[in-house]
């Protein structure tokens, strides 16, 4: 019966059913098994910046960029010093604090020097999309970015969380922004008494075959983000099982690759390490390792009247030059 619904879901949308015949077993999939299965958070599918030079230099020769392979291949052979910015798996962890009314330049904070909202514990809340920052991609010209957002969500009705995944397809220019803002992800998230959980990933998607798949998630049906109920849903397995086949038919295509991946356990403590969940924005950004230890979010800040997150005392204004996520937490209303 689910699926019956699905390929009724589908057709509709204007997609063949034998599009999504991808796995049937996703369908059956329980929250006990996504919990405890590590597939279903792609662990065994390698970021870019994960894989060895040669592996990357192998990845991007399957996608037609012959040059940056190259590069990759002497970077392994020569020991020569050749940087792209989806190579590394370091990331810096921004907060912007919501601070509304104020026309003014918003200072950035590491997300774990700020303090923890409390207020939040218990309650409802919802996450947009604001920003991507494809300021280099593995390829050139127009990238296909799938973005993946797993998530948990407390229920009042049962002692486990649900486990919810979210996907949606944006095409962004190298160097430049996707064209989004307020994308709903999902609406409704309960938080925990000890904070919540996020996966988040973007996939560069270079196959053909793809295509279709890439402009179902294009359709007004699947940009409405996912809502949640105050109790457990039955469909939300079945849904989440769904977004999981997806995204593994993308990545087990050789030209499909991982480019930014980052885990987020947002708390309410008040220890040095670890972040806080606040209402507000998180910056994201897929960072050089050898700025590991110089990033300092007081050379950036956030400018209100662009939007944009720019150098501190820069002129003219110079954005930030590294690939990252923008996302927002509000409260539920």
């Amino acid at each position: 019966m689910i699926k019956f619904h699905f390929y009724r879901m589908f057709l509709i949308a204007g997609i063949s059913f034998n599009l999504f015949f991808i796995n049937t077993d996703a369908y059956a999939i329980t929250e006990q098994n996504i919990e405890t299965d590590p597939q279903y958070f792609f662990e065994d599918y390698p970021s870019l910046g994960s894989l060895p030079p040669k592996g990357r230099a192998e990845k991007l020769r399957e996608i037609g960029d012959e040059e940056a392979a190259k590069k990759h291949e002497e970077k392994t052979n020569r020991g020569l010093f050749y940087d792209s910015l989806y190579e590394y798996t370091t990331h810096a962890y921004g907060f912007i604090a919501n601070e509304k009314g104020s026309t003014q330049n918003t200072v950035i904070r590491h997300a774990g020097n700020i303090e923890g909202d409390k207020s939040l514990k218990g309650k409802r809340i919802s996450i947009l999309l604001d920003k991507i920052r494809v300021a280099d991609y593995p390829g050139t010209g127009i990238h296909n970015i799938l973005f993946d957002f797993y998530a948990q969500n407390y229920v009042t009705n049962q002692e486990k969380p649900e486990h919810l995944h979210f996907n949606q397809v944006f095409r962004g220019m190298e160097g430049q922004e996707v064209a989004t803002i307020g994308q709903p992800i999902f609406n409704g998230l309960r938080v925990g008494t000890m904070g919540i959980s996020f996966k988040v990933m973007t996939i560069n998607v270079e196959n053909d075959t793809d295509e279709l798949i890439l402009n179902f998630f294009e359709s007004d049906t699947a940009k409405a983000g996912l809502g949640l109920a105050v109790t457990a849903q039955p469909a939300i397995a079945p849904l989440t099982g769904l977004a999981i086949s997806v995204t593994k038919s993308i990545l087990n295509k050789n030209k499909n690759i991982k480019v930014q991946e980052v885990n987020m356990g947002l708390d309410f403590d008040k220890f040095a390490s670890g972040a806080r969940l606040a209402k507000g924005s998180y910056v994201v950004v897929q960072i050089p390792d050898k700025l590991e230890f110089n990033w300092d979010w007081k050379n950036w800040h956030y400018d209100r009247s662009s939007g944009q997150i720019v150098q501190t005392g820069s002129s003219p204004r110079t954005l930030i030059p590294y690939n990252y996520i923008m996302f927002r937490v509000v409260e539920y209303e």
